[in-house]
């Protein structure tokens, strides 16, 4: 039920958390206006982009708004296998169960399926290419009551929003080399969530829901006029897939040389080179993992390398003299290797629709700055600060001047060898907040 008849919203990118905000706003009887860069057709014939795992506990969050739109088709896991190799030799294996099931699904994919979940509910995001310009004319051609800008951390909307140079010691930059490959091999019987970290990388494979990029005529189909028409009788056929994930620290055994610093998808021969580079030194690391999926037959469309320079930014900016809020990547990319890249997506999204909807309960004014910086900060005390945890913990082990090195060494051995302890870590992957309990 509206509580207000001028309840509108304009939300500029249709990245994860702004696609979840939308729902939740939506459902609560917001009229919202999105704005998305491609269409359907550009979407599912464009070029990948990193897989991150929906873990449990965000996953809960949206499956409370009917986001959670695959449970019945993606694969799912519950076990995480950690290998700490010490490029000496020795190597420490960590396994765990998540307190829930986790999933991945490609992005683009992912994407298409809620923007269909979002138009059951009203929300048929514009097609535009929203520059800062366009936003403030947006601004000023209509009163709306909240806007807010999700369009995602290479969205050159991102440099609205200053650098917090505060809350960036934690991250670090990174370059991914990523593929889908078509193997059900995981050398066992049970698919699971593994991890491989030494000092140059760290390496996330996990099991995803996959798809075959579309044709350029499907794109140009799904592009037009008729394009509604067209989406009805598309047809794609998901299938599961494993996703290799290389996250290399520049100038490391792992990371291409030299190091894409453009973010653009680069030509395939130079795809080649980095995945030959990054599986070469993996060989050398453990051999049988690398085997096990560098010549597997890659999903076509599913290549990707970039550049990932991870920060924080202030949350909200002044357009036009109007306060905007900044969620998602455009403000917050958290430390690759953490996995919390769609939770901190997902739980902004979430902790942000909360906090308006107790607003809206209890009216104590319009949404200015400061009540969008004090939402922004209600999900950071609870989630964003602590969603380097796991980064932390990686980076803390390798190098011995890190604050935490002997804390988190201790650690390690104790968790190879108790399962209660690993059960308690295995949580703190999915609630980074319970992590960081685990380092003080």
């Amino acid at each position: 039920m509206r509580n207000n008849s001028n309840d509108d919203a304009l939300i500029v990118g249709s990245g994860h958390s702004g696609l979840t905000l939308a729902m939740g706003l939506a459902q609560d009887g917001w009229r919202v206006e999105m704005t998305t860069r491609q269409t359907l057709g550009e979407l599912l014939g464009g070029p990948p982009r990193i897989t991150r795992p929906f873990l449990p506990f965000a996953r809960a969050q949206e499956r409370l708004l009917g986001l959670d739109v695959w449970s019945d088709t993606a694969p799912q896991v519950d076990l995480v296998e950690m290998i700490l190799a010490d490029p000496g030799g020795q190597s420490t294996t960590i396994r765990t169960r998540l307190s829930g099931l986790a999933t991945s699904v490609d992005r683009r994919l992912a994407t298409a399926m809620w923007f269909q979940a979002l138009e059951a509910h009203g929300v048929v995001p514009l097609v535009q290419h929203s520059t800062q310009q366009v936003v403030e004319y947006l601004l000023r051609a209509r009163p709306y009551d909240l806007a807010v800008i999700a369009a995602g951390s290479q969205s050159d909307l991102a440099e609205a929003f200053p650098v917090d140079p505060g809350r960036t010691a934690a991250a670090s930059d990174r370059v991914i080399v990523q593929a889908h490959v078509e193997t059900s091999d995981w050398g066992s019987d049970e698919a699971r969530l593994i991890v491989f970290s030494n000092p140059d990388v760290e390496v996330i494979i996990c099991p995803v829901l996959a798809y075959e990029r579309i044709t350029q005529d499907q794109v140009l189909a799904l592009s037009g006029e008729d394009q509604g028409a067209a989406a009805r009788n598309l047809q794609i056929d998901p299938f599961w897939s494993v996703c290799v994930q290389v996250i290399a620290r520049p100038g490391g055994a792992f990371a291409p040389d030299p190091v894409p610093t453009d973010k653009r998808i680069p030509a395939h021969d130079r795809f080649l080179a980095a995945w030959d580079k990054a599986m070469g030194a993996l060989h050398e690391q453990a051999p049988e993992l690398a085997e096990r999926y560098r010549h597997a037959p890659r999903v076509p469309g599913s290549e990707l390398i970039q550049h990932v320079m991870a920060q924080v930014r202030r949350p909200v900016t002044l357009m036009s003299g109007i306060p905007v809020l900044g969620i998602g990547g455009v403000t917050m990319s958290p430390h690759p290797a953490s996995g919390q890249g769609a939770a901190v997506s997902a739980l902004v999204a979430t902790t942000v629709r909360s906090q308006i909807r107790e607003r809206r309960a209890a009216p104590s004014g319009p949404f200015d700055a400061d009540f969008l910086n004090g939402a922004w900060s209600a999900f950071d005390a609870a989630h964003g600060s602590h969603a380097n945890t796991f980064g932390t913990f990686v980076d803390a082990y390798w190098n011995p001047e890190h604050p935490h090195h002997t804390r988190v060494r201790q650690m390690v051995a104790a968790l190879e060898h108790a399962p209660e302890q690993a059960a308690a870590w295995g949580q703190g992957i999915d609630q980074p907040a319970l992590m960081a309990s685990l380092l003080r």
